[in-house]
């Protein structure tokens, strides 16, 4: 395993320090998921795979999906709520309020 040769590349007394180090960076949260929980319940727009504009209420997410409420797209057609997949998400926009 990978992290069995970086262990034993780097001294016994250093190895301690790495493995922290490496747990702390692989603890960290990405980009898109900090910037999710700041925008839960504010009014977002997206393009989904960079054709379809939407813009709602983000009501919540997990690691494969969005869960927008009171969408209206780029025509002017409003649903209730849409879910998108992020995979398809081209962009994404905090709207003013």
């Amino acid at each position: 395993m990978l992290h069995q040769k970086i262990a034993r590349a780097i001294p016994k007394t250093e190895r301690f320090k790495t493995l922290a180090y490496m747990v702390n960076i692989m603890s960290e949260k990405p980009l898109l998921d900090e910037t999710l929980k700041e925008w839960k319940g504010k009014k977002i727009a997206l393009a989904v795979n960079g054709e379809h504009s939407f813009i709602g209420i983000l009501k919540d997410f997990d690691e494969e999906s969005l869960l927008l409420e009171d969408v209206t797209d780029v025509v002017g057609n409003k649903g209730k709520q849409l879910l998108v997949r992020i995979n398809d998400v081209s962009w994404i926009m905090l709207m003013g309020d």
